[in-house]
């Protein structure tokens, strides 16, 4: 084998690795995802961070739900507004007539 290659043996434990949390198992893969690490954060920070971007996105969908509803209740105002103008012009020909 070349350097830096492993026999596809060692892979055999993947499982046991992945899903049983036996680091021992077989070596575990760190792939693209290892490219997104830029520093290092204390589990407070993380925790801290998540909660604060999860009320944020809750805060951005509410007032998304605010804007939708009122659209809708816009459009469904003009609706009848214009249904008791069309009412309207027809019973003012209708009592002209």
């Amino acid at each position: 084998y070349e350097k830096g290659s492993m026999d596809m043996s060692v892979f055999g434990g993947v499982q046991d690795l992945y899903f049983g949390g036996n680091l021992n198992a077989a070596p575990a893969l760190t792939g693209q995802s290892m490219g997104l690490i830029d520093e290092i954060k204390s589990v407070e920070t993380i925790i801290n961070e998540t909660v604060e971007e999860f009320n944020k996105t809750c805060e951005n969908l509410s007032e998304a739900k605010i804007w939708v509803l009122i659209n809708y209740l816009f459009h469904n105002f003009k609706k009848r507004i214009n249904l008791s103008i069309r009412i309207l012009k027809i019973n003012k020909y209708e009592f002209f007539c």
